[in-house]
């Protein structure tokens, strides 16, 4: 069985009536074959057993041999079970895609908390005369340093400025911030 089930795949009404296969079928044939796709999609497969596949699609009627020979072609067999390759491929497009979404998903959030973050330290910090960008991470590692020592040690520590106490508040409040999102994406991760 598959890991992610999608409740719903591609159906391509061309590609469908144009197979040649299909083309084969009676009305019949291609009512099963049908319902069989979505076994296989739900499942991943259906079993290498000609009457459990009967019983699978739902038909009662006297020409099961002859129905059997048209759906034998487009299934193959893998690994002790019956598989459709367009159901297969359809899977795999819509892992890619998911897989594409999610990594761009994390890479968004990443950079909108980088931006929030930067855009606290740039609120925060007193203007100057020269503006410099370099000078944003400066700030925000000496405000981190302190903060760390000033939690990390005994000693009495010469008195922050007022400017330094916003710097480290909005540094902790960015923290605070991006922690739950590493949560929830880390927790995805490892599915």
């Amino acid at each position: 069985m598959p890991r992610e089930t999608s409740p719903a795949f591609q159906f391509y009404p061309q590609d469908f009536l144009s197979d040649r296969h299909v083309m084969a079928m009676n009305a019949s044939a291609r009512g099963c074959y049908i319902v069989l796709l979505c076994h296989c999609w739900l499942h991943g497969s259906i079993p290498n057993d000609w009457k459990v596949i009967q019983r699978l699609s739902q038909y009662e009627g006297h020409h099961w041999p002859l129905i059997r020979e048209m759906l034998k072609p487009c299934f193959i067999f893998d690994n002790g079970e019956l598989r459709q390759p367009r159901i297969e491929r359809e899977r795999k497009k819509q892992a890619d895609y998911r897989a594409m979404k999610a990594k761009a998903g994390q890479a968004g959030g990443k950079q909108t908390a980088s931006k929030r973050l930067a855009d606290m330290v740039a609120e925060s910090s007193p203007p100057s005369s020269s503006s410099s960008s370099s000078s944003i991470p400066v700030l925000v590692e000496q405000a981190k340093e302190k903060e760390l020592a000033s939690t990390t040690s005994g000693a009495p520590q010469k008195p922050l400025s007022q400017t330094q106490k916003d710097h480290a508040t909005r540094l902790a409040m960015a923290d605070s911030m991006r922690r739950p999102y590493d949560r929830v994406h880390t927790k995805n991760r490892s599915r």
